[in-house]
């Protein structure tokens, strides 16, 4: 075991702190300019110094440094080393696929990796023997084949899927020291074979008394295949004993060496693509013949379980101060509260969502922060938009996500302006070029629904009989509990069955509403994370919403919003739903879906009516944060009384950034679906 440590080095005759709190992004606060991904800029791999020219100023670099996903520049490693020499307060951190891996046509990954390391969909049994020469194999169920293997959703076409053969034994049991790679030709249903091209991706062909034949789990990203690693518990072990995820796990580290690491002195990895569950309908994580959906085995869920120690034998290996940090924000993705440093909301709140969905990665974040328990917490969004309504707007977008991010807290990906290419204003402070202007957060977050009316009366604190009559469940039974607590307990035979609240017969009122409540659950996840920060989810829906100008699926982002909860104390969760009154209809439902069925107890349920908005106060400046779908005002005095400076806008790029001091403090507007940021003199 080693651990990342401050250490000094001689460079240039100086020497440099390389410890993790010597990084200038968690030393001088609000907004950090991280640069995201670009390994594939061409015009910056001119050189190193074009390379490194193009990352000046940045506090943090998340790339890629090896060839999974795409083909990177073959100095890039090299050149972070470079570059770090010269700006050792710079976080690098490793960007890396954490589900899948480009294997086909790389003998060194199959000299590491056996068949058995990797996801499988459930398989079928062959008829008979099969011989060395024999490529038409009858299967026990043809079904389970298909020649739509992977998409490549760039170029919209499917390729056929790579298999692995292993022997089978005459009661079942599979073979793994007798292996094969190939790759399906053809799916005859009416006679129920398949065609196979075998001993490829440099394995051999093989006699088979008996066989076993499945599809490998993959997809295709940079026009290339890539193979999804077995991280159930259950994975298959190779010669030594090992699992996909305990060389995975060596891997890592290996590139971490101090002495020999390829990426030495950086901070730490940033995971791409970790899911908690088999995302599949169809794998088969134990590789018994039996699918396994969503990777559970005899009601345990073994997917999740390979993740969690994977992640925890991670940590004890790199130390409590490395960086780990990976995709969260919905029910599927990691959620290593008390082991990973943060989480990544990727997109905000999603690639494909602008605003829309904006309070789920909000309640994600605000568990982070509650009850992580590293030394150095990072979480961040990476701001890009994918949606073709969303990208006419998407600087608007960027600066309603930095500000709010700001705000929680959390850090953002740098966005550039269309047509300078510089940072937007507000990761700068326009002409001035700053980078962390704001500096330090002086205040807490100002969530301004807080301060507005409850539309049930203090109803859903005294937990009193007239809202009990309205609330209606399904897979549980409620109590009132001490301390103005309202007991779930799950009556569903079914342990994984989710328990519903629902809040019915409500005056529909007109405009926002937000709803919250404190919630804490009385039982883990799962048994094994007794004490763990690892939380549960929430999902919250409306009955009806109004139909928004965009698409279909985009309005189905402004319902169904997600939160989560633990066992490690009560957590705060709201969910903000838009101009709820704009259909024709008098009362409202509001249902809220807890996962499993472990008791839940509730305190200080709300219905504020107004938006989510929020206001943070910082050592030189505001942020005024606005999703709803129309204007609002700020009142400064009011938010921030102790301050009794002048407000300034910043002196930027676009027009209304003209540098001009706020005369109306008490009135202070911010447009929808966007945020302002004001200098403080």
């Amino acid at each position: 075991m080693f651990f990342v440590i401050a250490v000094c080095s001689v460079v240039l005759g100086q020497n440099y702190p390389v410890g993790i709190e010597a990084k200038r992004v968690f030393k001088e606060g609000f907004p950090a300019l991280i640069a995201f991904r670009g390994e594939m800029h061409r015009p910056s791999h001119r050189s190193y110094e074009a390379w490194s020219q193009s990352l000046e100023d940045y506090s943090v670099v998340i790339r890629k440094f090896w060839n999974e996903e795409l083909n990177v520049h073959p100095e890039s490693p090299a050149w972070a080393q470079r570059y770090l020499a010269a700006h050792p307060v710079t976080l690098f951190l490793w960007h890396l696929n954490g589900e899948a891996r480009a294997a086909r046509e790389h003998p060194e990954v199959q000299a590491r990796y056996f068949p058995g390391h990797w996801a499988l969909h459930t398989g079928s049994a062959v008829d008979g023997s099969v011989e060395r020469g024999s490529s038409v194999l009858k299967v026990e169920h043809v079904d389970r084949f298909s020649m739509k293997g992977y998409i490549d959703r760039r170029e919209r076409e499917w390729h056929a899927p790579d298999l692995v053969l292993v022997e089978r034994f005459p009661d079942g049991r599979l073979n793994w020291k007798k292996t094969e790679y190939a790759r399906l030709t053809s799916v005859d249903l009416t006679t129920g074979t398949i065609e196979v091209d075998r001993g490829l991706y440099g394995s051999e062909v093989q006699d088979y008394n008996g066989l076993y034949v499945a599809p490998i789990v993959g997809g295709v990203w940079g026009g290339q295949i890539l193979w999804f690693y077995n991280h159930a518990s259950t994975c298959p072990r190779d010669a030594n004993g090992q699992q996909a995820s305990d060389l995975f796990v060596d891997e890592i580290v290996s590139k971490f060496d101090p002495k020999t690491g390829e990426l030495k002195g950086f901070g730490g990895v940033a995971f791409d693509v970790t899911y908690w569950v088999a995302r599949w309908p169809d794998m088969d994580v134990n590789v018994d013949g039996v699918t396994d959906l969503d990777g559970y085995v005899d009601g345990r869920n073994v997917w999740r379980e390979g993740m969690v120690a994977w992640a925890e034998r991670l940590r004890a290996r790199m130390g409590p101060e490395f960086i780990i940090v990976g995709d969260g924000g919905s029910d599927k993705h990691q959620r290593a509260v008390g082991v990973f440093s943060g989480m990544e909301a990727e997109g905000f709140p999603y690639h494909h969502d602008a605003f829309r969905g904006y309070s789920t990665p909000i309640n994600h974040f605000d568990y982070w922060t509650a009850f992580g328990k590293v030394a150095y917490p990072f979480n961040f969004s990476a701001l890009k938009f994918k949606s073709d309504f969303d990208l006419e707007n998407q600087e608007q977008y960027a600066r309603l996500g930095l500000g709010t991010l700001s705000s929680l807290g959390v850090y953002a990906t740098s966005v550039s302006d269309e047509e300078s290419g510089a940072p937007l204003d507000e990761f700068v402070a326009g002409h001035r070029g700053q980078v962390h202007w704001l500096g330090q957060a002086v205040g807490p977050v100002l969530r301004l629904e807080e301060a507005m009316p409850d539309l049930l009366d203090g109803a859903g604190v005294r937990w009193g009989e007239p809202l009990l009559a309205k609330l209606e469940l399904h897979g549980a039974s409620m109590r009132q509990g001490g301390g103005n607590t309202l007991i779930l307990e799950g009556n569903d035979d079914d342990p994984l069955a989710p328990m519903t609240l629902t809040l019915k017969g409500l005056k529909r009122p007109a405009g926002d509403i937000v709803l919250s409540f404190e919630v804490i659950s009385k039982e883990p996840l799962a048994p094994s994370l007794e004490g763990s920060a690892y939380p549960r989810a929430i999902k919250v829906s409306a009955d009806e919403l109004p139909e928004y100008e965009d698409s279909a699926r985009k309005n189905g982002f402004y319902n169904d919003l997600e939160g989560v909860f633990g066992t490690e104390g009560f957590i705060r969760q709201s969910f903000y739903f838009r101009d709820v009154g704009d259909v024709d209809l008098d009362t409202l439902s509001l249902k809220i879906t807890f996962e499993y069925q472990g008791a839940v107890a509730l305190r200080n349920l709300k219905i504020h009516q107004g938006g989510q908005l929020f206001a943070r106060e910082f050592e030189h400046g505001v942020v005024l944060s606005n999703p709803s779908l129309h204007e609002r005002v700020f009142d400064l005095t009011s938010l921030f009384p102790d301050y009794d400076g002048a407000y300034y806008r910043i002196s930027g790029t676009r027009k209304e950034n003209d540098g001009s001091r706020i005369m109306h403090r008490d009135q202070v507007r911010v447009p929808a679906l966007d945020a302002i940021f004001l200098e403080k003199r």
